[in-house]
């Protein structure tokens, strides 16, 4: 309500703003409490690669979280745009909804977004002391495509690997020089890991 300045009248003014909102359920459609919600232009490229390089930086890409009963509302998108919703939660896969658009000032209802029970994977280094390289660790489904690769910094030669689905995954860490020196990257031997849900496994890559 804004005051108009006559007589004491008031204007009523309606802010709409672009939004979207759903629900974040698990696979039995039961809802899931307190998953981050962002919304993002639909996939272009790597979505973790986005992910990892947000993280690096400190930024953080949630915009909401999820209510006790899995819904979520998020404002101020980006209208007429192809966008995304990605749900994250601890113990499950990610969601993602399918491709939409929102008209400006409206607000777009999306289908309830599935996670999937996830395991994870603990990996360390082992060998001689780190070095100044910065060291990422990989998981890719086994036959899968790079796409699907889940990528975590290591810090002091650790790193968790979390949202994995149960399967056979393989595992690698990729040393990469941030000196500028030109060094070529160097990789860990490929280590096969089978991974179920609601358990971590723990694997150790020679540098």
């Amino acid at each position: 309500t804004v005051d108009g300045g006559l007589e004491g009248a008031a204007v009523e003014v309606e802010m709409r703003r672009t939004a979207v909102e759903g629900r974040g359920v698990d696979d039995e459609g039961e809802p899931i409490a307190g998953a981050e919600v962002s919304v993002h232009a639909a996939a272009t490229g790597n979505r973790e690669q986005v992910r990892l390089t947000r993280s690096f930086l400190g930024v953080s890409s949630s915009m909401a979280s999820t209510d006790e009963d899995g819904r979520f509302f998020v404002v101020g998108i980006k209208a007429d745009a192809q966008l995304e919703v990605a749900v994250r939660a601890e113990g499950f896969t990610d969601g993602v909804s399918e491709s939409f658009t929102v008209a400006p000032r409206q607000t777009r209802e999306v289908a309830a977004i599935e996670l999937e029970r996830a395991g994870a994977i603990l990996v360390e280094l082992t060998g001689d002391e780190i070095d100044d390289g910065l060291y990422f660790a990989t998981a890719t489904p086994e036959g899968g495509a790079e796409s699907q690769n889940k990528i975590e910094l290591m810090r002091s030669g650790r790193a968790r690997i979390s949202g994995l689905r149960a399967g056979n995954w393989v595992v690698k860490a990729q040393r990469v020089d941030r000196r500028g020196g030109g060094d070529a990257p160097t990789e860990t031997e490929s280590t096969p890991v089978t991974v179920a849900p609601g358990e971590t496994t723990e694997v150790e890559l020679e540098r």
